[in-house]
């Protein structure tokens, strides 16, 4: 299948998350253009069965928005002065593969307008996952003096932040996230260079 330039607001895809079935258009915003191959097992109301299907995402969003997304919220405390309820990112591009339930998602660059970061890792159908995220050292050192000095959230915070992007200098940390949907754990890895 071959799809360019669609409008995600008009997808009423659903997916499986956690035990729930949400609407992509619901929370995610942009134009998406993409080839995608494989061979998708479907419920009888057309709900994708992820853990018995295999397909492949070369996958390229532009004028992306993250919209009220709930797993934002959990970094609210770091990111006091940023409007989290709408998270503006450029242009996303990657190949992913789902294959017999595991997602393979390789190394990505993110330019949004919470920061820059580069993300790569693995999630299961049982929601076991292992994902490294390489942040810019600003970008900690600006979230840990937040928290730290306890800086008020700006409530009025619900303007457009601006996109941020990084350069060859940036310097990264780079954490590794390994857990499931219950319990998790944070611990620093290395940055690969970048393909």
């Amino acid at each position: 299948m071959y799809i360019n330039k669609i409008d995600l607001d008009q997808v009423l895809l659903k997916f499986d998350n956690f035990g729930q079935d949400e609407i992509v258009s619901d929370n995610l915003h942009g134009e998406f253009t993409g080839h995608i191959t494989g061979k998708i097992h479907m419920h009888t109301d057309l709900v994708p069965v992820i853990e018995d299907s295999e397909i492949h995402i070369d996958a390229h969003i532009e004028k992306g928005k993250l919209e009220n997304y709930p797993m934002l919220q959990d970094f609210s405390e770091y990111f006091k002065d940023k409007n989290l309820e709408s998270v503006k990112f450029d242009t996303l591009e990657n190949k992913i593969d789902m294959v017999n339930g595991v997602i393979t998602v390789p190394k990505m660059t993110i330019n949004s307008t919470l920061g820059f970061l580069e993300v790569s890792g693995v999630q299961d159908a049982d929601y076991n996952y292992e994902y490294k995220i390489s942040i810019p050292w600003k970008m900690v050192t600006q979230a840990a003096a937040s928290k730290l000095f306890k800086r008020k959230r700006n409530q009025d915070n619900t303007g457009e932040d601006e996109i941020q992007y990084g350069n060859k200098k940036t310097k990264y940390v780079t954490l590794k996230l390994k857990g499931d949907s219950v319990d998790y754990k944070i611990s620093l890895s290395k940055r690969k260079n970048k393909n």
